[in-house]
């Protein structure tokens, strides 16, 4: 028992082995007196036995090129005010590049950013940046290594997040104020923010510009609040009759919000007198007149308003010159309910009074737009493999718009696109060629949304994928007979036009034709195999498929002729790859008839 181990070899390429015993023995020779050659004692006689096995030997196929190594250690880190740096480590020494996905949720992935490859060392650690990372976001991220010739892509990379600053505050306003103390309250736009800082500047000693550092100073600190919308509120009692402007900042782990606008709040001598018998009556569907008593000593007043019932928080909502008590507050939705409170102000002095009583008021409710309906979905004449014209029906006369949503599974719906009133059409792109895409669109106005239209889907057709063949023999066919069947498994999805078989002669020579036959479809010859220069004879088949069905190819040649078979896919959008079939090993004479 013998072995003998061959490499290194390449990837993807047939070879074909056979041994051959060979023998020597030493001998005395005498002197041949019919040459003159002399006697020799040590001549060498040398014998071979025949091959094994016999004829052509046995062949191998090497394995195909393996994927890209998988990236590991992927790490994501934040730096404020928006970018993303990203870590991994390069496991691979042939990729083209990588390929950067990121998403909301470490499950839907959104968009795919591609960097070039790890160029020295080969392998390693490898870094990149995502910029513009809007305040408020949790992104995940995933890195691919792909290859192009012959295309090959890693598995994902582990999935690592980032969480960006959060979003600045917003409508920072003083409540309240007395002799001893400024009571600010402001709306909470983050999701994410670990607390609030408020900050003071003495204005007669600074510019105190917000945004800018230069003064400001730290009144305090508050929790987070329970989510977006929410207003929260901060008492500062340390400065009495004074002057001071404030600003609130969100900060989480990744870094300060931009801050608020600032704010003027001076701590008054002392109280003005209550404005009383504050009324709010709804006056149509989009307004609510607010009207109180004129008091002794204003000169002004400040309205706020509450949409969370007369227990408040109340916020601030407009102020009125001396002796005017009405206020129209427009415009409103359909069926709001706000209540109000008022209070005098003597804004030269910081002074105000405390709160009127609560009043609070409905709008009736004005009418929602129809429903759109007939919507279609077909692939854009402008680019028909990746993009979608959506368009529908138009039911409605009061819409403001239209809000269209889209769907890659039918299950899970985002918004990717508004139009204008009375504008019933939208173009959305880069999707996946070969891929079905779903869309819904509805009607939306001030006082509310529309139900839904129809689902419209649509299939993006494009280049087709691979197709495989399937001989009923062994990718390796040895075979006395003249033919070779095969089979199509599957329709194939997109349709197809034809499969081109290749057939290209490795081994031997011939002078030999080919006919071929399908169920269902049809075949043509493209040509007698003729050979180009100095490389094997290449020949062409062409069937007309939609399969599944079958085909046998019939050779009339003379044997001890090798043959390769490949095949590739064809549509209306461009070829597939080349897929191999088999090699064909022709032992017997073939003739024609």
């Amino acid at each position: 028992q013998t072995s003998f181990l061959d490499g290194p070899l390449a990837w993807n390429t047939h070879y074909r082995y056979r041994i051959i015993a060979k023998r020597e023995l030493t001998i005395n020779k005498p002197a041949d007196p019919n040459t003159g050659v002399p006697a020799d004692p040590n001549h060498v006689e040398s014998g071979f036995s025949p091959s094994h096995p016999a004829g052509d030997g046995v062949g191998i196929t090497t394995p195909p090129i393996p994927a890209p190594g998988d990236p590991t250690n992927l790490i994501a880190t934040f730096s404020a005010p928006s970018t993303s740096n990203l870590q991994w480590i390069d496991n691979s020494t042939d990729e083209d590049g990588f390929l950067i996905e990121f998403g909301p949720d470490g499950t839907n992935w959104l968009a795919q950013t591609a960097v070039g490859p790890h160029t020295s060392p080969a392998t390693g650690p490898m870094t990149a940046m995502q910029v513009a990372i809007p305040p408020d976001t949790i992104r995940y991220y995933r890195v691919f290594a792909y290859r192009v010739t012959p295309y090959a892509k890693s598995n994902p990379s582990n999935v690592a997040m980032i969480v960006a600053i959060p979003r600045a505050p917003t409508n920072l306003a003083e409540t309240s104020v007395t002799s001893f103390q400024s009571v600010l309250q402001w709306k909470d736009n983050s999701n994410i923010e670990t607390g609030f800082r408020i900050e003071y500047c003495n204005p007669s000693l600074f510019a105190c510009t917000s945004p800018g550092t230069t003064g400001w100073a730290t009144a305090g600190t508050t929790g987070p609040s329970s989510g977006t919308g929410a207003l929260l509120s901060f008492v500062d009692g340390r400065f009495a009759a004074s002057t001071l402007k404030y600003r609130v900042v969100a900060f989480n782990a990744s870094g300060d919000s931009a801050p608020s606008d600032a704010i003027t709040s001076t701590t008054p001598a002392g109280p003005l007198v209550t404005p009383l018998n504050l009324t709010a009556t709804p006056a149509g569907p989009h307004q609510i007149n607010v009207a109180w008593s004129d008091t002794v000593d204003d000169k002004g007043y400040r309205l706020e308003f509450s949409d969370s019932g007369p227990s408040g928080p109340f916020a601030h909502l407009a102020t009125t010159g001396q002796n005017v008590t009405t206020y129209a507050d427009a415009p409103l939705p359909g069926g709001k309910y706000r209540c109000y409170r008022v209070r005098a102000i003597d804004v030269a002095a910081n002074r105000r009074s405390d709160p009127s009583n609560v009043a609070c008021a409905t709008t009736p409710m004005g009418p929602i737009p129809a429903a759109p309906t007939n919507a279609v979905a077909v692939p854009w004449s402008g680019n028909p493999t990746m993009a979608v014209e959506f368009t529908w029906q138009d039911n409605s006369t009061n819409e403001d718009g239209f809000i269209v949503e889209h769907s890659s599974n039918n299950s899970t719906w985002r918004e990717v696109g508004r139009t204008l009133p009375n504008v019933s059409v939208l173009r959305i792109g880069n999707y996946d060629p070969n891929s079905v895409q779903y869309f819904r669109v509805r009607a939306y106005n001030f006082e509310g949304l529309s139900g839904y239209s129809n689902t419209a889907s649509v299939l993006l057709l494009g280049p087709p994928r691979p197709v495989w063949l399937n001989p009923s023999k062994d990718n390796m066919v040895a075979t006395s007979a003249c033919y070779i069947d095969g089979t199509f498994a599957h329709t194939f999805s997109p349709a197809i036009n034809d499969i081109n078989i290749v057939i290209v002669r490795k081994l031997g020579a011939d002078t030999g034709t080919y006919t071929c036959n399908t169920s269902p479809g049809s075949c043509t010859n493209q040509g007698g195999l003729v050979p180009i220069s100095s490389e094997p004879a290449v020949n062409q088949v062409q069937l007309n498929w939609n399969g599944p069905g079958t085909f046998r190819l019939e050779f009339h040649f003379l044997k001890n002729v090798t043959y390769e078979l490949h095949a590739r896919a064809i549509n209306v959008h461009g070829a597939s790859a080349s897929a191999f079939i088999a090699s064909f090993v022709v032992l017997a004479d073939c003739p024609l008839g």
